[in-house]
């Protein structure tokens, strides 16, 4: 499960208030979409989120409980993962390696168990019904499939919510579709999606709710 909740977030930066008294919320197994203008305050809701930006005021609750993030690896740990536009991966690097990334299955010394590590990373692959060779290096696949990687990653760390930010910038029409049944099936498994974007046709196809940010000078 995973609900989410934003209480009256403020967020301010030298000169300019970003967020203003922000409150909404996003449920269990729906598709959230976030909307607004350059400026409305978007990329710092985000971070908020995941833990890069503190608020100055409010309360981000999770499932009834009150979460105060020290580090986006604080937020990973307490269940909320945001994929950003620019890929938190490491291209030299498989994608086995990529999705178990922080945990590779290991022994009591340190040796990692390569086999264990493939079959983990293809059962997982084979779960969404990706094309996917778990050996192949990250920084090879297509900009659609690294995307999809970065999903696997949040999915295996248990993400009770995740966000995405404009997940559909750089991909093409038939790349959009296979992204979107990604998210219906984090839909079914009650997970919470929250959709950054400013195309209005998108959230309005996708999304279960539509939250408009108003806009502001960040």
């Amino acid at each position: 499960m995973g609900f989410l909740e934003f209480k009256d977030i403020s967020k301010s930066f030298p000169g300019v208030k970003a967020l203003d008294g922000v409150s909404f919320y996003a449920e269990s197994g729906k598709v959230l979409a976030l909307m607004g203008e350059n400026g409305a305050g978007k990329s710092t809701l985000l971070k908020a989120m995941s833990g890069d930006h503190k608020p100055d005021t409010g309360s981000i609750i999770l499932d009834g409980e009150e979460m105060h993030f020290t580090s986006p690896n604080d937020a990973i740990k307490k269940g909320i993962s945001v994929i950003y536009q620019e890929r938190q991966l490491m291209p030299a690097m498989s994608v086995a390696e990529n999705i178990f990334s922080g945990d590779l299955p290991a022994n009591k010394m340190g040796i990692v168990n390569w086999k264990k590590l493939k079959k983990d990373a293809k059962e997982l692959i084979d779960k969404f019904g990706l094309p996917i060779d778990p050996d192949t290096p990250v920084g090879a696949l297509p900009t659609a499939y690294q995307q999809m990687v970065e999903i696997m990653k949040a999915y295996r760390r248990d993400a009770r919510v995740i966000a995405f930010d404009e997940p559909t910038a750089s991909l093409a029409e038939a790349e959009i579709t296979i992204l979107f049944q990604l998210i219906e099936q984090l839909k079914k498994e009650g997970k919470t999606a929250i959709l950054v974007t400013h195309l209005r046709a998108e959230a309005e196809a996708f999304a279960d709710r539509i939250l408009r940010l108003p806009a502001k000078t960040e």
